[in-house]
């Protein structure tokens, strides 16, 4: 029976291991900083790319969240509410809904949906039914609030698609813009006239 580990084999190893411990020695650290040039030059124009996503991801959402400060106002809200997480969605879903707890169930069913693997797992209990119904109605609660919105503010059906599916643009345009916030009172006095005419 021959074995792999002989007197021989293990002589032949240690002078391989040897040969190439003198190889990396007789590197020079100006050689090996210079192999690991193109690493730090990578690594350095990567996190500046990074951060230019970042810095202009942060840029829109202050832009966005200006924009909605400027909806606030001009529907006589508090402008300090767009940064209050949950309370935001109230104060919005009662600008463009009336009903403000429209803005409590919507991040409820919109967010628990996250946490029903970690209730799963505990209950040993499928739940995909109640993350469909969820998601279901925390979506059709979000377009109807898009939709309203867009109405309250004197604009028709496309602008409603555009908050949904751009708002960076069409948000602006809402706060910055010269279209009036008018409340639920005011659109049934203005549809009331149109029906006389």
């Amino acid at each position: 029976m021959n074995s792999i580990v002989t007197q021989e084999n293990v002589s032949k190893w240690i002078t391989t291991f040897d040969g190439l411990s003198q190889k990396l020695r007789a590197i020079s650290p100006s050689d090996y900083f210079g192999i690991n040039k193109n690493i730090n030059v990578f690594l350095r124009a990567f996190s500046l790319v990074l951060s230019f996503i970042f810095g202009v991801g942060l840029m829109i959402f202050g832009f966005m969240v200006i924009a909605e400060a400027m909806i606030f106002l001009k529907a006589k809200k508090k402008p300090w509410a767009v940064v209050i997480p949950f309370y935001n969605f109230y104060v919005m879903f009662d600008i463009a809904t009336g009903k403000g707890f429209l803005g409590i169930i919507y991040p409820l069913f919109a967010y628990s949906t996250m946490f029903l693997p970690v209730f799963e797992l505990i209950c040993d209990f499928d739940m995909n039914l109640l993350k469909i119904f969820m998601s279901c109605v925390s979506l059709i609660l979000f377009v109807f609030m898009k939709f309203k919105l867009a109405k309250k503010f004197n604009k028709g059906i496309m602008f409603g698609f555009g908050l949904l599916l751009l708002p960076i643009i069409f948000y602006p345009i809402l706060g910055f813009g010269k279209s009036e916030y008018k409340s639920e009172n005011e659109i049934n006095k203005i549809e009331d006239k149109k029906d006389l005419v």
